[in-house]
């Protein structure tokens, strides 16, 4: 099972900054407030594990097990991947 917490913290990790709220990762790109105050509670809302099921999407389709995600952030922060 893949909850919002976990893709936010190695993501933040990756980006060198820290975030307790969805609103404070997306609310520096320009959004006006209300559409990040929507996608903070959709994310809340949809990731929050209720709807969860595991499943070889990723296995059947790349032919390999899953990568961690908090490993693939890093690697993705190391190349580069957060800087504009």
């Amino acid at each position: 099972m893949f909850l919002w917490a976990d893709a936010a913290y190695p993501l933040e990790r990756g980006a060198q900054r820290e975030s307790s709220a969805v609103s404070d990762l997306v609310g520096d790109d320009g959004l006006p407030v209300p559409e990040v105050e929507w996608l903070a509670e959709l994310f809340s809302t949809l990731l929050d594990g209720h709807n969860a099921f595991t499943a070889d999407g990723v296995k059947r389709v790349l032919g390999r097990e899953p990568r961690d995600f908090a490993e693939f952030a890093r690697d993705a922060a190391a190349a580069g991947g957060w800087q504009g």
